[in-house]
């Protein structure tokens, strides 16, 4: 019988760490210990701090320090991704469920059998680049007035279930525990679910979408808006002259949810990444939506070679005239 420990160390790693940093901050802040201006960030905070550094007065020294202070101050970049946005509007069945989405659709990605292979340094990748989205997608919102706070966990989870949904489209998952629908809803029942919670619950959702699909757009070489014509990229596109012919029925194998062409593609990470974890440079490859997997062909066996021949250069050793039985 497997212990806890065993259990959490079956989790995927970058999963397993987002998980415990999660429950740790949302302990430290529920015990007094910390509070959650601590680990949150404000860009209102940061626009103040900047144009302290930028105007300060006074010698070498002042200017270092005040800059020192900014530069400190970074840490909130990472740790405001560590707070549930139901832990900031103390609603406890919200910030569990938003905990238990993240962990659940995060590992589904990351796992083995999910779309990363369990590819650690990729993984990796795609958090970063969507936590830059999110970041600058966040301060565009509050500049606008839109947003008065980031949640940047709803929005990471947002960018997750979204990528998660694209990867899964036919998957039939029981929804909050309430209904049954396919994967592919997924992200439309989460912004309706933020929707009921307020508008800057649903910006932040909206917000974390938008990041997914950013990162699809460079993990396919895409253009954002562009790509959504149908056809607009000819033959590259999975839906360009696609169609079943007339009184054929649509298999049981084929997807409801056909893939877009910014659905294709794999984002590696880059080498200096792999590096700085020790991680082999060879496992995985960069696919996008115009680099089609070429299949190397299998060297016929000498029993073989005459099969072999006859499937690649189209010769049979066997070419007879075709006359039927008895005739």
């Amino acid at each position: 019988m497997t212990g806890l420990g065993d259990r959490i160390a079956a989790i995927p790693p970058v999963t397993r760490f987002l998980s415990i940093c999660t429950f740790l901050v949302c302990l430290l802040c529920s015990l007094e210990l910390f509070s959650v201006e601590d680990f949150a960030i404000s860009y209102g905070l940061v626009h103040t701090l900047l144009s302290e550094a930028w105007n300060s007065e006074g010698g070498y020294l002042a200017k270092l320090k005040t800059w020192g202070f900014v530069f400190l101050q970074s840490y909130r970049l990472f740790t405001s991704f560590f707070i549930p946005l139901g832990f900031l509007m103390r609603n406890g069945f919200m910030c569990l469920a938003e905990m238990y989405f993240l962990y659940n659709f995060s590992q589904h990605l990351e796992s083995k059998t999910g779309k990363f292979k369990g590819n650690f340094p990729d993984y990796v990748w795609f958090i970063l680049v969507c936590g830059f989205f999110i970041n600058l997608l966040s301060l565009i919102f509050q500049r606008l007035g839109l947003v008065s706070f980031s949640c940047h966990h709803s929005m990471l989870n947002g960018c997750i279930t979204y990528l998660w949904s694209r990867s899964y489209k036919d998957l039939q998952i029981q929804y909050q525990g309430l209904f049954l629908l396919k994967a592919y809803y997924v992200p439309m029942m989460s912004l309706m679910a933020h929707m009921v919670s307020g508008r800057e619950a649903f910006l932040c959702e909206l917000i974390g979408i938008i990041a997914g699909y950013l990162y699809q757009c460079i993990q396919s070489d895409t253009l954002p808006f562009y790509n959504l014509v149908p056809g607009i990229y000819g033959s590259f596109d999975p839906s360009y002259n696609k169609g079943r012919k007339v009184g054929f029925e649509k298999s049981a194998e084929e997807s409801s949810f056909p893939d877009a062409i910014f659905d294709l593609g794999y984002l590696k990470a880059p080498k200096w990444l792999y590096s700085i974890v020790g991680y082999p440079y060879d496992t995985s490859e960069r696919l996008t939506a115009f680099k089609k997997q070429v299949r190397t062909p299998r060297v016929a066996s000498a029993g073989r070679r005459d099969e072999a021949r006859a499937t690649t250069t189209g010769f049979n050793p066997f070419q007879g005239k075709g006359h039927r039985l008895g005739s």
